[in-house]
C-alpha cells in the first residue's frame, strides 16, 4: 500500500544532536508546523519549520546524555533514542597581541556510554593560529571519554596579528 502523507513509515529521527542546535527529522510530513508535537526526555522542544520532507526542532539546552525522542504529528506517533550533547569552550584570552599564545579547552558532555565515535567538528576565525590547522574533524573515540561521560580537549592558539578570535565546536550525526 502507499504511504499516506504523515505516516511514519520513512522517518529518520536524529540519534545525536548538540544542546541548543537546530536538528532535522526527515521523512513525509504535512507541512503544518503546527500540528507537530516533539519531545526530548518527555519536555517539549520548540519546532522551528516543516515542509512535507523535513521537520526542524532546536535541541534542548537543559539536558545532555541519551533520551527519548517522541514525534506526534496530527496523532500519529513515532520514537527513537536520541543523544543530546552539551560543548563549552573556554579560553584565558580571546584577544591576542602578535605571538601572544592561549589555551582553548574544548569540553563535550552527555558521551556516558557511547559505543561509536562522535564526530566534532573545530573550526577558527580570527587572527590567529591553532595547534593543529583553521578547521578540525576530530573523531571522538569511547576510550577517550571519561566515566562522567565528559571529553576534553586542548589546542594552543598563538596571536597571528592583534585582534579577537572566535572558535565553532560542532557534533554532527
Amino acid at each position: 500500500p502507499a504511504t499516506k502523507p504523515g505516516a511514519y513509515a520513512d522517518l529518520k529521527l536524529p540519534t545525536l544532536g548538540q544542546a541548543g542546535r537546530n536538528q532535522s527529522i526527515t521523512g513525509t510530513f504535512d507541512g503544518n508546523a503546527g500540528s507537530t508535537n516533539i519531545s526530548v526526555a518527555g519536555k517539549p522542544v520548540e519546532v522551528i519549520a516543516e515542509s512535507p520532507r523535513k521537520c526542524v526542532f532546536r535541541a534542548p539546552t537543559d539536558l545532555v546524555g541519551p533520551a527519548e525522542i517522541t514525534v506526534n504529528e496530527s496523532g500519529r506517533k513515532t520514537k527513537g533514542t536520541y543523544r543530546n550533547v552539551g560543548i563549552k569552550l573556554t579560553a584565558p584570552k580571546t584577544n591576542l597581541m602578535k605571538g601572544e599564545k592561549t589555551t582553548l579547552t574544548v569540553q563535550v558532555t552527555g558521551l556516558a556510554g557511547i559505543r561509536n565515535d562522535v564526530p566534532l567538528q573545530l573550526e577558527k576565525a580570527g587572527t590567529v593560529a591553532i595547534q593543529d590547522g583553521d578547521m578540525q574533524h576530530i573523531q571522538i573515540r569511547p576510550q577517550d571519554v571519561d566515566r562522567n561521560g565528559v571529553f576534553t580537549l586542548t589546542r594552543s592558539i598563538t596571536g597571528v596579528k592583534p585582534g579577537g578570535f572566535n572558535v565553532t565546536a560542532t557534533v554532527h550525526d
